[in-house]
């Protein structure tokens, strides 16, 4: 491999991250957002909400989508 395919690889990567990052910080935002005030029975509720679409969406086999659903209920902890 070439230096410079080798530099654009990582560059590609480290973008890729750097995105990433902050797809999650904006679910974070998002899910603060919603939960805002909300009780610890409400927050939980909204949780097994959040999981039982992305359990939907893995069963269609829509992987990516199913992976941001599970993220964001994450958040909401």
């Amino acid at each position: 491999m070439d230096k410079r395919a080798g530099e654009e690889r990582y560059i590609k990567i480290k973008e890729d991250d750097a995105i990433q990052q902050t797809k999650i910080k904006d679910m974070g935002s998002q899910a603060a957002i919603e939960l805002k005030g909300s009780t610890y029975e409400e927050r939980c509720k909204w949780i097994e909400d959040k999981k039982s679409i992305g359990n939907d969406h893995f069963k269609n086999k829509e992987y990516g989508e199913a992976i941001d659903i599970y993220t964001a209920s994450l958040c909401g902890l």
